[in-house]
């Protein structure tokens, strides 16, 4: 007698659509600051009260930690340098080493320093937003891991070693033929950091708010930026005309986000638009008519004698709707072979907001979505986890889900833009 054994095999294919999506822009343009006419009084904003509480022998212990290479930095360069990246370490929250290269070198005549972030992802898991790009720095902090090589560089800085009126004191008591060093070291991180319409561009007399041969979406700072005169975003006109280029010229841009707004007296906050566009500097920077020459850590030009030790409540509003105050959550698709038992569901959050337990819901659908069921989750706070089970699917089939949530500031689902995009699971 023969005998025929068939094997069932139960195979769970499990697609992180964000994952495979990832993808990283390098090398991006930086944005530059020029010296700008010195006033005719000295100016000195402290940091902000209590900021020197996260430090413990001239470091932080908490909150952040930015790493710096130096290139060419003479010693007191280099304490001047580390009072900026202790006052940025004790207001960001990040689990993830923010690494910094750091250039003392000639830069052409008039302009003090530059940078960038070292590079740009968008689509990691974890990204509130599909599609957009984020600041290697903010992509990190919300994914909760490296993302670039340990060989790249969050943030690339240069600074004008040509320049021979540096004052170096951290004390704020710059003399007003000299500029201070804090305060633009402060202003350059600030653009590494996020602070940075990377994708806007005028060139050739047309307007770009991304650049037709690669990024083709706009950065996380962009997707904010908004023409005053139609209450239109950017990204909503045509790409790469003359009419765009007319916009971003028009002294009429502001950045347009909830919290910004709301910390600058209920109005979106003026950007720097003149005619001609300044390369490097255009729209990367608050309008300085509107915030006093020499009154703001984010304006265009840093004159002399001033010496600005603190974000300020616009800009840390600002970082905030960047996504340097979030919620985020990480979730690990699971497999289930058997589809005869419920099917449960973990993910850890971790928040720098009020973080509304009550909120997260699962939403799952055997039809794409052309009917779909949804289950509560639950939020083990000590644990800092969410659990949702559903029912046993009774039989094999794929489904998709996502999850919904909030905290105090917005409204998110995993993965972005659900349900459109879903995780993806085939049981049995």
């Amino acid at each position: 007698m023969k005998y025929i054994f068939i094997f069932a095999l139960f195979l769970v294919f499990v697609l992180p659509l964000s994952a495979q999506e990832m993808e990283i822009w390098r090398n991006p343009p930086p944005v530059v600051c020029p010296q700008g006419e010195s006033l005719d009084h000295h100016v000195y904003i402290p940091p902000p009260a209590g900021w020197d509480r996260y430090l413990k022998n001239g470091r932080t212990e908490t909150r952040s930690k930015i790493e710096v290479t130096y290139i060419g930095f003479s010693d007191s360069a280099k304490v001047a340098f580390q009072k900026a990246v202790d006052i940025w370490q004790s207001l960001l929250i990040s689990p993830i080493t923010i690494r910094v290269r750091a250039e003392w070198t000639g830069l052409k005549t008039g302009v003090l320093g530059g940078a960038s972030p070292g590079t740009f992802i968008r689509n990691f898991e974890g990204a509130p937003r599909f599609n957009i790009w984020y600041p290697v720095a903010i992509a990190e902090k919300l994914a909760g891991r490296e993302i670039n090589r340990l060989d790249e560089f969050d943030i690339r800085a240069s600074f004008n070693s040509s320049q021979l009126d540096w004052y170096y004191g951290t004390d704020g008591k710059t003399p007003r033929n000299k500029f201070d060093l804090v305060y633009i070291v402060l202003h350059e991180l600030g653009h590494g950091l996020g602070f940075t319409a990377t994708t806007a561009d005028v060139a050739n007399g047309k307007g770009l708010w991304f650049d037709p041969s690669f990024p083709n979406i706009a950065d996380i700072f962009t997707h904010y930026v908004e023409y005053k005169l139609e209450r239109k975003f950017i990204t909503q006109y045509e790409n790469n005309t003359g009419t765009l280029a007319n916009i971003l010229t028009s002294d009429q841009i502001q950045f347009n986000s909830p919290l910004t707004n709301k910390a600058n007296g209920g109005v979106p906050a003026a950007l720097y638009a003149p005619n001609p566009y300044e390369q490097g500097s255009s729209i990367s920077h608050f309008d300085p008519k509107i915030f006093g020459q020499g009154s703001n850590l984010m304006n265009p030009q840093a004159p002399r004698g001033v010496a600005i030790h603190n974000p300020g409540a616009v800009i840390l509003a600002l970082f905030a709707d960047l996504g340097w105050v979030a919620t985020s959550f990480r979730h690990t698709p699971r497999d289930q072979p058997d589809p005869h038992t419920p099917i449960n569901f973990l993910a850890k959050v971790e928040s720098d907001t009020t973080f509304l337990a009550d909120s997260v819901f699962l939403i799952y659908s055997a039809d794409s979505f052309k009917t779909s069921r949804t289950v509560k989750a639950l939020y083990n706070a000590t644990q800092k986890e969410v659990s949702a089970t559903i029912p046993a699917f009774g039989r094999g089939g794929l489904f998709r889900y996502y999850f919904s949530f909030q905290d105090a500031i917005r409204k998110y689902t995993s993965p972005s833009n659900a349900p459109t995009r879903s995780w993806t699971m085939a049981v049995g």
